[in-house]
């Protein structure tokens, strides 16, 4: 568990260096792009306002996802980082809603041509905002939460949309006025990629929510440790559903049907400590003891 809760206040910090990164590259996005007529910019700082938002609905998920089992949710509260999870890809989904909205409202009213500075800026948010999604992606996926690896997928939509608007604008400057809106054009287009993926992450958190099995790797390692341990026959029924950072594995354990109830007792305690102390990723175990005859009990 104390694992668990250190992957989590990994989870915790990554998303504070995205809200604080994420205020000032959403300031310096719209002031830019209102001193510099560009409209593509102003949209693409408004869509790191809304990433503030989910960022911080990380935040709070993680930190939910953290408090221990009560007597109203005897498994914890980790769906709370599922649930987080969920809402930044409909986050991601709605940006990329506002952005397309917004860009056809654009591309029909004349404007100027952007000012050449723009490009400046946008290749910091560019840069900058690739370096935050590899950083927060490569922590998401090393602690295993889908929510902060949702999160640094709106870093790497600003990068798309930023990227767009970069070659719009630079279009927009080479052609002249009469390819003022070359940047709307561009974001519009970096929308569908936006889309795309928005779609993707949902599924994966979606999955998450409705308890999907756990990956091929866990399950056998589970299988492995569970059937090495002495005294289990054979091995059956395993269930591992994801919980937040960690897991919940359910198992039924063929043993040796003459022993006494006690005797399978410890057999399924050992099967338990030893996986909860082999797999920290791991929270809790049921072990379900069967016989191996064939003999039922008639009540």
């Amino acid at each position: 568990m104390s694992c668990c809760h250190d992957l989590t206040d990994k989870g915790l910090k990554v998303t504070l260096v995205a809200i604080v990164s994420n205020v000032l590259l959403a300031a310096g996005k719209i002031l830019t792009g209102i001193m510099g007529n560009s409209y593509a910019l102003i949209a693409d700082g408004i869509e790191s306002c809304t990433d503030i938002i989910s960022s911080s609905v990380v935040l709070i998920g993680l930190k939910v996802s953290k408090i221990p089992p009560d007597k109203k949710h005897p498994y914890g509260h980790g769906k709370a980082e599922s649930i987080a999870g969920l809402f930044v890809a409909a986050c991601l989904l709605g940006a990329a809603a506002i952005i397309i909205y917004s860009s056809i409202g654009e591309i029909r009213i004349p404007h100027q041509t952007p000012s050449w500075y723009t490009l400046i800026v946008l290749l910091i948010v560019i840069v900058t905002k690739e370096l935050l999604y590899r950083f927060i992606f490569s922590t998401g996926k090393h602690i295993e939460s889908t929510a902060v690896k949702n999160d640094a997928w709106h870093h790497r939509s600003d990068a798309i949309t930023s990227l767009a608007a970069f070659i719009g604008i630079s279009i927009a400057l080479i052609g002249g006025e009469k390819f003022a809106s070359a940047d709307d054009w561009a974001a519009l287009l970096a929308c569908f990629i936006i889309i795309f993926n928005g779609i993707k992450l949902m599924k994966d958190a979606i999955n998450d929510l409705m308890d999907a099995s756990a990956s091929d790797e866990l399950i056998q390692f589970v299988t492995t440790e569970t059937s090495s341990t002495s005294g289990v026959i054979s091995v059956h029924g395993l269930k591992i559903r994801k919980s937040g950072l960690g897991y919940l594995a359910d198992i039924h354990i063929v043993v040796d049907g003459s022993i006494s109830v006690r005797e399978g007792h410890c057999i399924a305690h050992q099967v338990k400590d030893t996986l909860l102390k082999d797999h920290s990723k791991i929270l809790d175990v049921l072990v379900h003891v069967e016989p191996n005859d064939d003999k039922c009990c008639s009540l």
